[in-house]
């Protein structure tokens, strides 16, 4: 199997969370996870399962992944909505199930970064292509979008991009 990027999480009992791109043969890309056990073993089947095949592009972004309190993944993609590249965000259960389908989409952006709370709750940080801000948007642990608007950072005439978030145990970020 062919892959073109991929990042790991842990979970609390020894297995291990890979999502990773994978070419489709259309010149777009499909964002694919598995789960292995302690003994590396594929837990989702032989090339992991489908979390999204929309487009991507002809090229893959920056993507990130984190694992909720009860071992869910949570990862934070982007692809293409009517021309333009989105910030998603998605949760795979280690059962390979996709509660939030194909992904909560946070907005026009790149590089999303999710970081989440011991209540589950989801933070997600992005680049909004303007290369002096990003936004962040917090995310129900059932997938609802919590604040009606992201909240703007705004860098000055800074070039950031790929902000990166964290939590504190007590649920702030």
């Amino acid at each position: 199997m062919t892959v073109a990027d991929l990042q790991t999480a842990h979970t609390s009992d020894g297995k291990t969370w890979i999502a990773f791109y994978q070419p489709n043969g259309t010149g777009n890309y499909d964002m694919r996870a598995q789960l292995l056990d302690v003994n590396g073993n594929k837990l989702l089947g032989a090339n992991g399962l489908l979390v999204g095949n929309q487009t991507s592009g002809s090229a893959t972004f920056v993507f990130n992944v984190c694992v909720d309190p009860n071992d869910n993944l949570i990862i934070g993609y982007q692809y293409e909505i009517g021309g333009n590249r989105s910030a998603v965000v998605t949760k795979v259960t280690p059962q390979g199930n996709l509660p939030w389908g194909n992904g909560i989409v946070l907005g026009i952006g790149l590089a999303p970064y999710p970081a989440s709370n011991a209540a589950g709750e989801v933070f997600v940080t992005w680049d909004n292509e303007n290369p002096a801000t990003s936004f962040i948007q917090k995310v129900s642990s059932t997938g609802s979008i919590i604040w009606t608007n992201p909240i703007s950072v705004n860098v000055g005439a800074s070039n950031t991009t790929r902000g990166q978030i964290v939590t504190h145990p007590n649920g702030d970020f």
